[in-house]
């Protein structure tokens, strides 16, 4: 074969080799790049079912927008995604004045009296450590939970008191309003949850639920109403926690006749067989 064709052969042999690297080497760059570190925070918990007993749902954010994940298991996994046996997906809520975005995952189904350990997150921006939560008894023999609000102006008596609150184990908190000083500046909700992420722990890393009602520093802004995800209209609604004990929320900032009294007077009649009932409002 001529010395010149050999040459040329070799010449585009080679270059082909160089393409195939460099795209190779694209293609590992773009890989890399697709995972950005942003795991979640200010995790928090509430219901958006009636049922406590069956279900729980997860609130987080994140900066970016990534999947609304949670996995579970009922033993623990040490934060190791693959080794969770169940998974649930979720939504992405943005909002005007939020920095990132809210992931809201509910779970359903879950079996009563039982611990559940979890992480949430995503594979494309990372998970959170392993935290836990327990649904009730249908028949709890004895059950503690907290009753209080208007943390808004002491965030350092706030801390004190969640930190005192989450040594008696409480199964959940009925918080009657005024959490920040105005409703509406972000800046406040991101302090408060982050405060509840670091405060609302108890041991075995297990999550405080928080059943919110709406107080008058809320000011019926669209942030508490992004930032949780709770039964009916959030406005007032209602919770079976277990066979004996129905929750009521209700809205004193607004109207209290109309829709509220009639669906007041409805679901206590459904309800009027419960043993135990629990009004709270601000």
């Amino acid at each position: 074969m001529n010395k010149k064709i050999v040459f040329v052969i070799s010449l585009i042999f080679l270059f082909s080799i160089t393409i195939v690297v460099i795209l190779s080497m694209n293609l590992r760059i773009s890989k890399v790049n697709f995972y950005i570190e942003d795991p979640p925070f200010q995790i928090h918990a509430t219901w958006s079912y009636r049922n406590a007993s069956e279900t729980i749902t997860v609130i987080w954010r994140k900066k970016f927008i990534g999947k609304s994940v949670v996995k579970f298991d009922q033993n623990p996994q040490r934060g190791i995604p693959t080794n969770y046996r169940w998974e649930v997906r979720g939504e992405t809520r943005k909002y005007a004045n939020i920095e990132g975005y809210l992931h809201i995952v509910s779970l359903s189904n879950l079996d009563t009296n039982t611990t559940y350990y979890f992480i949430c997150g995503s594979d494309q921006n990372g998970w959170s450590e392993e935290l836990s939560f327990k649904t009730p008894s249908i028949i709890p023999n004895e059950i503690t939970f907290i009753v209080g609000g208007d943390s808004r102006s002491n965030p350092e008596i706030r801390n004190q008191i969640s930190e005192l609150m989450a040594q008696y184990n409480p199964e959940f908190v009925l918080f009657i309003g005024d959490a920040v000083n105005d409703g509406g500046d972000q800046k406040l909700w991101d302090n408060w949850f982050e405060h509840m992420h670091k405060y609302w722990i108890k041991s075995g890393n297990t999550v405080i639920p928080i059943v919110p009602c709406l107080g008058n520093h809320e000011k019926n802004a669209s942030n508490y109403y992004a930032q949780y995800a709770l039964p009916n209209n959030e406005q007032w609604y209602s919770i079976d926690y277990s066979s004996l004990i129905h929750i009521i929320c209700l809205n004193t900032e607004g109207q209290i006749d109309g829709n509220q009294l009639t669906w007041l007077t409805n679901d206590l009649e459904k309800h009027k067989d419960t043993l135990w009932k629990f009004v709270f409002f601000h």
